[in-house]
């Protein structure tokens, strides 16, 4: 599934913070240049240089577990499905205390149907958040 987007604006030129959140299947291989997206996406966050532009990678089909530790994968990568904790950590921008800065957040959500309705309705409904900012486009 495409990645969920989190930003928190500091100007017209580009967010503060950009935080994708990219689940999909792989092979227990774990070629980066297999999973769809995942080499341009890498390059994005390196070109960045910043680190409150960030990337987690979610596997299924790797086995359930945690952490997967891999040079060449992005050091966020974990062999389970996305959850809502997962989003509502990004949206956050993994800073405690840091929901004030929800007013200026935008989330964007792609992915198959019951998907991305669980996760905007999660993000919609957290505290200094508004349906307007999360937006959402569905597969098929």
């Amino acid at each position: 599934m495409p990645p969920i987007l989190t930003t928190r604006s500091r100007s017209a030129t580009r967010p503060r913070e950009i935080h994708f959140i990219y689940g999909t299947k792989a092979t227990s291989e774990l070629e980066r240049q297999q999973i769809l997206f995942l080499p341009r996406l890498m390059d994005l966050i390196s070109a960045s240089a910043d680190p409150k532009v960030t990337l987690s990678l979610f596997l299924t089909g790797t086995g359930e577990g945690g952490r997967i530790e891999n040079g060449k994968l992005p050091n966020r990568t974990f062999a389970r499905r996305i959850t809502t904790t997962d989003v509502v950590e990004a949206l956050d921008g993994y800073d405690v205390g840091a929901k004030s800065a929800r007013s200026r957040t935008v989330c964007y959500v792609c992915g198959p149907p019951a998907m991305t309705d669980e996760f905007v309705d999660s993000l919609s409904q957290q505290p200094g958040m508004a349906r307007e900012r999360v937006l959402c486009e569905k597969w098929w």
